[in-house]
């Protein structure tokens, strides 16, 4: 989806890995792989905030619990913010 809405804001020849940063960054929280996360970009976060217990049943996920909030486990002082 990232790609399609860069494509859409700046067009195919254009496209740049910044340009694909600022649509993931556009989109917002987005369900990935089924739906077991959701990630957002923003903020300067590329970590999941939310993630939900599944497990395969019959080929199928099943949710054993809802979305849970994920703690923040970047350290206080990393290398972008010294």
């Amino acid at each position: 989806r990232a790609i399609e809405l860069a494509i859409d804001n700046v067009g195919f020849d254009a496209l740049t890995g910044a340009d694909v940063q600022a649509a993931l960054i556009e989109l917002g929280a987005i369900d990935v792989l089924d739906g077991v996360m959701r990630i957002d970009f923003s903020n300067d976060s590329r970590s999941p905030h939310q993630s939900q217990i599944r497990q395969v049943q019959g080929g199928q996920f099943v949710m054993l619990q809802d979305w849970t909030e994920t703690p923040d486990l970047r350290p206080a002082v990393n290398f972008a913010n010294p």
